[in-house]
């Protein structure tokens, strides 16, 4: 679910045919924590994630791989 772009947390997502996130494009000034209260996804984002630093430009994932 997106709750919609926020300050720390204004990047695009790209969601599935069911309308679930599936990425994150991270944007200057975005906070980790942030995009996962936007994206409900807390306690996972972090660890679907390969790289722990977030980068403007740099894609996230916003949902886990089945």
């Amino acid at each position: 679910m997106d709750l919609g772009a926020r300050p720390y947390a204004q990047g695009e997502v790209t969601v599935d045919e069911d309308g679930t996130p599936v990425t994150y494009a991270v944007e200057a000034g975005d906070v980790e924590a942030v995009i996962a209260e936007r994206l409900c996804a807390y306690t996972v984002l972090g660890s679907m994630n390969h790289v722990r630093t977030i980068q403007p430009g740099a894609g996230a994932l916003a949902h886990p791989r089945p």
